[in-house]
């Protein structure tokens, strides 16, 4: 399995703190280390610097390798413009698959959140890349909210597909659109209601052929970066 750290956001919501010379998931939220470091650090329980990649634009690349001065130059992934959650993963699949790793599960970790404790995340992430390995499923996270938190989407809990060592793995019944509050409203209290947390799992090639079925448009162009010679 391989990790891939995604950032590049300039953190909008914590202006005026976070600017784009100094993102949010760069600043030392947290006691005296960032959410980036945090989850590098985090990351390093489980994966060697080769096994880590870090996706984002060129300056922001240059902030976080000086704050961990272990990230591989070959292991970063510099994103030709900024584009929304889909083709940016998309992105990080056809990278990983010219790297030779396109049957291997990778885990798309965004910079800014806190993953506590540390230990869970792990085991949640050796779940989830043996499954993805061994199926076609898309595989996402969420967390369950006390309250309805705006600017975030929402999934619906199906059924139970599996649980090991507490970590419970469900079939997605419903999304919810961030728009959608009523329909947030009377999910919200329920043990069906997640915040959507991005934690994209999946192979690739498998994540590829997904894109090609449902979205022609970004399949297309990616694979224009599959045939070519450079990232």
């Amino acid at each position: 399995m391989k990790a891939v750290i995604i950032c590049g956001g300039v953190g909008t919501k914590m202006w005026p703190e976070s600017r784009v010379s100094s993102p949010k998931q760069f600043l030392p939220l947290i006691g005296e280390k960032s959410l980036f470091q945090l989850n590098w650090e985090a990351l390093r329980l489980k994966f060697s610097p080769e096994e880590i990649f870090l996706q984002t634009n060129a300056q922001q690349a240059e902030m976080a390798k000086k704050l961990v001065p272990e990230i591989l130059t070959e292991n970063v992934f510099i994103e030709p413009e900024m584009r929304n959650q889909g083709p940016a993963t998309g992105f990080a699949a056809v990278s990983l698959i010219k790297k030779g790793f396109g049957d291997e599960a990778f885990m798309l970790v965004q910079a800014d959140v806190l993953r506590k404790p540390e230990e869970k995340f792990i085991e949640m992430m050796n779940m989830v890349g043996n499954l993805s390995e061994n199926s076609t499923d898309y595989i996402t996270g969420g967390m369950v909210p006390k309250s309805i938190v705006r600017g975030v989407d929402y999934l619906v809990k199906g059924e139970l597909i599996k649980e090991e060592n507490g970590v419970k793995v469900y079939r997605v019944a419903d999304y919810i659109d961030r728009s959608e509050e009523e329909k947030i409203k009377g999910y919200l209290g329920s043990d069906k209601l997640m915040i959507h947390a991005n934690h994209t799992t999946m192979t690739p090639n498998n994540l590829m052929t997904m894109y090609k079925k449902y979205r022609m448009d970004w399949y297309e162009q990616l694979m224009k970066i599959v045939k070519n010679a450079d990232i």
